[in-house]
């Protein structure tokens, strides 16, 4: 890759397609500091699709359960009771 061959990346255009996150996270996990990388668009997606996707997903599907288990249901619970004691 360089400018005299002509098949140089364009930061503003891989930003604007997939987003800085994606960007910055693929760059920073992939290409070691003061070296070379390898980049391919498609090896970007799986790499972004497999560690980002996956995670956020796994993640948020924990902080759900989560909330759900210990915020709601214990809430609604105890709602339940107050209103039979305060009603009977």
């Amino acid at each position: 890759m360089g400018k005299s061959l002509g098949n140089t990346l364009e930061p503003n255009e891989l930003v604007h397609n997939f987003g800085s996150d994606a960007v910055r996270y693929f760059f920073l996990r992939e290409v070691e500091f003061g070296s070379d990388g390898d980049y391919s668009e498609e090896r970007f997606i799986n790499i972004v699709n497999a560690h980002l996707a996956n995670t956020i997903g796994i993640s948020s599907l924990h902080i759900y359960n989560f909330i759900l288990a210990f915020v709601i249901l214990p809430s609604a619970w105890f709602c339940s009771i107050l209103k039979r004691c305060v009603w009977s």
